[in-house]
């Protein structure tokens, strides 16, 4: 049974959209889930795809250099301010596309945004993934990072950003130099630990796990792939560096916990390897 209170605190919710066959699916998936969410809300819709016939008159043209990460930054320099007082989610057009969204997994979502919701301070919550070995982003060290498909976080973590979630450009050229092949050249702001994490995750050996896409993308679209994700495990890191607490979701059905687990130790013992 959910607990359906939760803090009166004002939301203010971002949706990016590139995609335009998710895009309506997204935004309706998107206000409902606002709306059961039970707090005030604002939605702001960034679209990211400057050719799309799908483009509301209310979306607010985006920025995609760094992907949803410089998106949502036109969002939030269109606020006046940020808030310390205020909530802010984030969600992009894929959110309830490529997981089993519906049912149970939405709920858990709804648990988590409602129990950080209340809490004071500097707090991001949304689905954590872990390592078992911590590693070291830009001289934060951290062993979980919460993904950014859907997640939310107080005023004070976001202030506490710079009001901003994409990382410079300097500072992404620090991390990451280029891809060629399946060669990813390091900058020195990735310790190895992460590094080899993240060259089994985009370019698992033959029968191993990684992502979905792997070896469907050209050099410039690994490189953006990779970006992000630094930029995704940077904003966890830095939250958690800056005092913060991480919010993950609650614990699924028996059925979803046993997957969820064998997800994970076969994660970490083909990444070991």
């Amino acid at each position: 049974m959910l607990d359906m209170t939760t803090s009166r605190r004002q939301v203010r919710a971002f949706l990016l959209v590139y995609y335009e066959k998710y895009r309506a699916s997204a935004e309706q998936e998107f206000r409902s889930f606002l709306d059961e969410l039970g707090a005030d809300y604002e939605l702001m819709v960034i679209n990211n795809n400057f050719g799309t016939t799908s483009k509301c008159a209310s979306d607010i043209s985006g920025d995609n250099r760094n992907r949803e990460f410089t998106g949502w930054d036109v969002g939030i320099s269109s606020v006046e301010k940020i808030d310390a007082g205020q909530f802010y989610i984030f969600a992009n057009d894929t959110f309830s596309e490529h997981r089993p969204w519906h049912g149970s997994y939405r709920d858990r979502f709804l648990v988590a945004f409602r129990r950080a919701l209340p809490i004071s301070g500097s707090v991001i919550t949304g689905e954590i993934d872990a390592v078992w070995t911590p590693f070291s982003i830009a001289g934060k060290r951290t062993d979980r990072w919460v993904s950014t498909y859907l997640f939310g976080m107080s005023g004070d973590a976001l202030l506490a950003l710079g009001s901003r979630l994409s990382l410079s450009e300097d500072a992404l050229r620090s991390m990451v130099h280029s891809v060629s092949g399946v060669k990813i050249y390091w900058g020195p702001e990735v310790d190895r630990s992460l590094q080899q994490h993240l060259e089994r995750w985009l370019f698992p050996p033959d029968g191993r796990l990684g992502w979905y896409n792997s070896g469907q993308g050209d050099d410039r679209s690994n490189l953006g792939k990779l970006r992000c994700i630094l930029n995704e495990k940077y904003i966890s890191a830095a939250v958690k560096a800056n005092g913060g607490k991480l919010i993950n979701l609650p614990a699924g059905s028996i059925k979803m916990l046993i997957s969820q687990s064998v997800k994970n130790v076969l994660r970490v013992f083909l990444n070991r390897k």
